[in-house]
């Protein structure tokens, strides 16, 4: 018992290295290019940070997705992508969080039948981003996977990729184009 209690100490008292955040000048350089708006989005040797305000955390936002362009024969060009979804950013202690979340079944405000919709909807998390660095009120993370990887709300749905025969997307054949931070929305292509 007492090895197990050893064993199980030194294993907790190992802190991870993605735990640490770093300085905000560390992460976001002098190269980065930079556009401010609802996130302050940056590009930096072919990665997308997005910082995110303390302000925007916990509120809810529309994702859409669309295809840009297409090769021949497929003609999507202009079609969602993914069904546009409901997400919500979220910080859990070094990390930022990202949420579906549905409104598909509600209920009246104080009432009992509220607590139960609420435990009844929980919201998947769609991606898990380690802050990066943490500026005045703000968190940085690293989102290019969630553009280039295979993150539900941003990619094919599952019965176009099954008829396009596509198992999963070839990240060293796609690029994020630009990004663009308006008042109230993101932009990636």
């Amino acid at each position: 018992m007492r090895l197990r209690l050893i064993a199980l100490a030194v294993f907790l008292s190992v802190a991870p290295a993605s735990a640490q955040v770093k300085g905000y000048r560390d992460v976001v350089t002098a190269a980065a290019v930079s556009d401010e708006g609802l996130f302050t989005v940056h590009r930096l040797n072919n990665r997308l940070l997005f910082e995110i305000p303390e302000a925007v955390l916990g509120r809810d936002m529309v994702v859409m997705s669309r295809i840009a362009k297409t090769q021949d024969g497929l003609g999507d060009g202009g079609a969602n992508m993914a069904p546009n979804i409901v997400v919500r950013w979220e910080r859990r202690d070094h990390r930022i969080v990202l949420r579906a979340v549905s409104h598909a079944r509600t209920a009246a405000a104080g009432t009992p039948l509220e607590l139960a919709v609420e435990n009844a909807n929980f919201a998947p998390v769609l991606a898990s981003l380690p802050v990066q660095a943490a500026g005045e009120k703000t968190f940085v993370v690293d989102v290019t996977d969630l553009y280039l990887g295979d993150t539900p709300a941003f990619t094919l749905p599952r019965n176009r990729r099954t008829q396009l025969g596509v198992r999963s997307l070839d990240r060293e054949r796609g690029w994020i184009e630009w990004a663009r931070s308006f008042p109230i929305n993101v932009e990636v292509r």
